[in-house]
């Protein structure tokens, strides 16, 4: 699914970094994982990923600005980011931000959720919203 691209991982919660780092289809591609968007934006200069996966809050930063941020620096960036606010408004700042793809943390593991379709729609250039916001 990522073969030949080049991923970043960021989130607050080392746990939450280590199991999504350690993913098969991401562990294959990892160039990096990190908590703080300082030190994501530091391994996008030096790694130049195609996909970063991060979470809206990080223990440095935050998951949207990161996604701006990033975007600014490599337009073809994919950005799938993962929230913990659900609400209309975040999401929306998401959008704006940049993001090609957004999934609540509540949805993970639900039939609302699916983290592989989310990874192979951003991957593949398509935009992948939760199905809440697009109804």
């Amino acid at each position: 699914m990522l073969e030949n691209k080049r991923v970043l991982v960021c989130s607050r919660n080392r746990l939450t970094l280590t199991a999504v780092s350690l993913a098969d289809p991401i562990l294959q591609s990892l160039v990096g994982g990190t908590t703080t968007e300082d030190e994501a934006l530091q391994i996008q200069l030096e790694s130049n990923p195609d996909l970063l996966i991060t979470s809206e809050d990080l223990e440095r930063g935050y998951g949207i600005r990161l996604v701006e941020k990033a975007k600014k620096q490599s337009p073809d960036l994919k950005a799938l980011i993962f929230l913990s606010r659900e609400t209309p408004e975040v999401v929306q700042e998401a959008m704006e931000a940049g993001a090609d793809g957004v999934m609540f943390i509540s949805s993970i593991g639900t039939g609302d959720g699916d983290f592989i379709h989310a990874l192979r729609t951003t991957n593949s250039g398509g935009i992948y919203y939760p199905r809440a916001v697009l109804e």
